[in-house]
C-alpha cells in the first residue's frame, strides 16, 4: 500500500479517491459517492421446454453493479478553463481503454474494477462546476493486497465469496504436485531449472490455466492432472501441502 498512500501509482490503471476526497488523476473534489449503495445484478438462468409445464433453473449469476461519484471542481475558472477540463476528464474517463481500479484511500483494501458508463451533466455555475461519474462496477471486490504462501502452511479468503488462486512452482522439479484442502494437482512431466509451472485455478478473470513461464510460454494443461476449478471458500482455513518446499499460492480476497 506504500506506493499508492505516496500518490506513486500508473493514472492508466487506477482511480483513486485520497484521504481529502480528491479524485486522482482528474483532481476533483468528490462531495459524495454509492460505495455502500452497491449491489450486484442478478441474474436468473432459466430454459422453457416446449411442452412441459414450468421452467428449468440453471443457476443464478451475479452481473455488474453500479457506482457514482458525485464531485466538483475548485472555483476561479473561466469559460475556456471549464471546458479544457472537461475534454481532459473525458480522455482519462475513456471506457473504450476497459476496467480500472478504483481505490477509496480511507478504505485502501479493497478494490473496484470500473469503467466509466453511461452519460455526464454537467451542472455549470459562473466559475466552477460539479456532475456526477456514473461507473460501472464488476460484480466482485476484491482485496487490493495480493496475499501469498511459500510451502507449506495454510491460506485464509477473508472475503464472503469463493475467491481463484495462483500457483507458481519454480524448476528445477519433476512431477510436482501442491494439496490444497482435499484438492491434489499433479504436473506429470518436469520443470526445468530458471523456469517455473504457473497453475491458475478457477474460471474468472482468464484463471484455469498452465503454463511453464520462462522467456516464453509454454501451454502445460495437458500434463495437469486434478481440479484446477478450485476457489478458496471464504473463511475457512485451508490446508496447503507442495510436494516443492519453494512452491507459492497467491489470491486476493473476494467480496460480493
Amino acid at each position: 500500500m506504500s506506493d499508492l498512500i505516496l500518490g506513486v501509482y500508473d493514472p492508466d490503471e487506477y482511480f483513486i479517491v485520497t484521504t481529502d476526497n480528491i479524485l486522482e488523476p482528474l483532481g476533483v473534489q468528490v462531495i459524495s459517492d454509492t460505495r455502500y449503495d452497491l449491489t450486484p445484478q442478478t441474474k436468473d438462468n432459466v430454459d422453457n421446454i416446449a411442452g412441459m409445464h414450468g421452467e428449468l433453473d440453471f443457476g443464478t449469476s451475479y452481473g455488474t453493479r453500479a457506482l457514482e461519484l458525485h464531485v466538483a471542481i475548485d472555483e476561479g475558472q473561466t469559460p475556456l478553463q471549464k471546458h479544457q477540463l472537461q475534454r481532459e476528464m473525458a480522455a482519462y474517463l475513456d471506457p473504450t481503454k476497459g476496467y480500472k481500479k478504483l481505490i477509496f484511500m480511507d478504505d485502501p483494501d479493497v478494490m473496484y474494477e470500473v469503467k466509466y458508463s453511461g452519460k455526464i451533466s454537467f451542472e455549470h455555475k459562473p466559475t466552477w462546476f460539479d456532475f456526477v461519474i456514473p461507473f460501472k462496477v464488476k460484480p466482485f471486490i476484491m482485496s487490493y493486497v495480493e496475499h501469498s504462501l511459500v510451502g507449506t502452511g495454510s491460506i485464509v479468503n477473508a472475503g464472503t465469496f469463493d475467491c481463484p488462486i495462483y500457483i507458481e512452482i519454480p524448476g528445477p522439479a519433476t512431477s510436482p504436485s501442491i494439496s490444497v484442502g482435499a484438492t491434489v494437482i499433479a504436473y506429470g512431466s518436469a520443470v526445468a531449472a530458471g523456469q517455473s509451472l504457473v497453475i491458475k485455478c478457477g474460471t474468472e478473470f482468464g484463471y484455469q490455466t498452465a503454463y511453464i513461464s520462462a522467456i516464453t510460454s509454454v501451454n502445460a494443461m495437458p500434463n495437469i492432472t486434478g481440479d484446477i476449478d478450485y476457489m478458496l471458500p471464504p473463511g475457512i482455513s485451508v490446508t496447503v501441502i507442495p510436494s516443492i518446499s519453494v512452491t507459492s499460492v497467491k489470491w486476493n480476497d473476494k467480496w460480493v
